[in-house]
């Protein structure tokens, strides 16, 4: 199977297309933070909430489809005109409706979010615009095995762009405003959409052809989808609304300053699982191989990936403090606490990017539109009861349990319904809170380092004993592509750390 044989490379584009965005996207956010202070970061991130705010209820409860559809007819068809066309159809009917709705209620909610620019209206709509048609492309770019320039143009063109304008906009204006910033990111969305446009082959389009029975399965597969793109506005967006309705537009760019981090972390290790994984189990699914990813997949792969992403997220807790100075300065130093307790979801919200291509595959919308409603109402319970207590430290907590609960719930629910009976994925996240624990209470960075460490080891003893390491599972990278020092080295890591 091409998509296995392929996705050693993939991974390897996507990470390390992401290890290079990494840096730019902190060198964004570091001159943002400094030249705009918290006020105007905070001012920025609500501008983009309120693109996000239209694209989440028009187009977001959409996005799943294309790949799910899109990429069955390319399997069956090498082509996606069926798709396509339907797919606009009901693309265009969503976007006049979600224009139309926002030209009503544009006054109360730009009043809420503090936007006061003349043309603010249309800029937003144009940001819908772009997000919708960026989207498509991306998810198309990933159906006709194009993995590599879509992370490509994700990763690093639309981040190097932002940096450059922003260089530009610095050296030569000797300034950066708010509005400055908000039209580098439009700009740069219309970057990447006709870069990616440009490498698609018409013929995978061209001539649409409408198909109502398949216009009648998105809908059936999409509907459910529409409340949980609203549930899911609501874990990422809700705590820093709850933030600016009790306290200042500082402490909104404050708390937003752990939350890019945050969702930079995630899309690292999220995405390059789900751009990888999903179209791998959905030719699984649809050659009916269920065994493999009941034994392979979910029993012995979402262990090893727990277990890294534990590894790595003790690393950058531990580290926080001197990233942040770096980062953003002195003036950003009550973001850290906060970013250490929201960051210890990763190790929890990897385990739902590992669960998604499954759910996405098997058609699993109307339990995700169960969950997103559970932890919206979970989110918003605890960021009010929170935030006026601890504040930004109060929607970081709520944060971290809403964005754990979902995974934990998954992990429950995929084994009643795949039945690989292990827990040993779950294990790990928790030694990863122990490790938050440590680094809070601690004030001596040594002492944090030596108790992070212990901690880890005894994690590692522990996963040798449950037989996380087995040198049979070379099994599950048996077909894929890499170098074979590389397959080399696995196999004796596997073999030295196995009981």
């Amino acid at each position: 199977m091409k998509e296995i044989r392929k996705s050693f490379w993939d991974f390897v584009a996507v990470t390390g297309s992401t290890l290079i965005a990494v840096p730019l996207m902190l060198l964004s956010e570091a001159l943002q933070a400094r030249y705009l202070g918290p006020g105007g970061y905070g001012k920025v991130a609500l501008i983009l909430s309120a693109i996000s705010l239209l694209y989440l209820a028009a187009h977001n409860w959409l996005h799943r489809s294309i790949m799910r559809f899109g990429k069955e007819e390319f399997i069956q068809k090498n082509h996606l005109r069926s798709f396509t066309a339907d797919y606009l159809l009901i693309s265009i009917f969503c976007f006049i409706t979600a224009v139309f709705l926002f030209n009503v209620l544009q006054k109360p909610i730009l009043q809420f979010l503090e936007i006061r620019h003349p043309y603010a209206f249309w800029i937003i709509v144009l940001g819908l615009y772009l997000n919708v048609t960026r989207q498509f492309v991306f998810e198309v770019l990933k159906i006709i095995r194009k993995i590599k320039l879509q992370t490509l143009l994700f990763r690093i063109v639309s981040k190097l762009f932002i940096v450059l304008a922003i260089l530009f906009s610095i050296l030569v204006f000797f300034k950066l405003s708010v509005n400055y910033v908000i039209a580098i990111f439009l700009l740069s969305d219309a970057v990447v959409i006709g870069i990616g446009l440009f490498n698609i082959p018409r013929r995978f389009f061209s001539p649409l052809q409408f198909d109502r029975g398949l216009l009648k399965r998105i809908l059936v597969y999409s509907f459910p989808l529409i409340l949980f793109s609203w549930s899911n506005y609501v874990l990422n967006w809700v705590g820093t609304y709850i933030v600016k309705y009790y306290m200042t537009m500082n402490d909104v760019g404050i708390y937003q300053a752990a939350v890019k981090i945050l969702n930079t972390v995630k899309s690292f290790y999220g995405m390059g699982i789900v751009t990888v994984t999903t179209p791998i189990i959905m030719v699984l699914k649809t050659n009916n191989n269920i065994d493999k990813i009941r034994n392979l997949y979910l029993k012995r792969f979402v262990p090893y990936v727990s277990y890294l992403t534990m590894l790595s997220v003790t690393v950058i807790i531990v580290f926080s403090d001197i990233l942040f100075q770096l980062i953003y300065g002195t003036k950003f130093e009550s973001s850290i606490v906060p970013f250490k307790i929201i960051i210890t979801s990763v190790s929890f919200s990897t385990l739902g990017s590992v669960f998604l291509p499954i759910v996405t595959s098997f058609d699993m919308t109307k339990m995700m539109l169960k969950l997103g409603l559970l932890a919206s109402f979970v989110n918003i319970s605890l960021n009010f009861l929170l935030v006026p207590k601890f504040g930004i430290a109060g929607a970081a907590a709520a944060g971290f349990v809403t964005f754990s609960l979902n995974p934990v719930i998954w992990y429950f629910y995929l084994d009643k319904e795949f039945r690989f009976h292990t827990k040993t994925g779950l294990l790990f996240p928790f030694f990863t809170i122990a490790v938050l624990v440590v680094n809070i209470a601690m004030m001596s960075f040594w002492l944090k380092i030596l108790a992070s460490t212990g901690l880890m080891f005894i994690a590692t003893w522990i996963g040798r004993n449950m037989r996380l390491f087995m040198p049979e599972d070379m099994a599950i990278i048996s077909n894929v592509k890499m170098p074979e020092i590389l397959k080399s080295g696995i196999y004796k890591t596997l073999k030295f750390l196995s009981k």
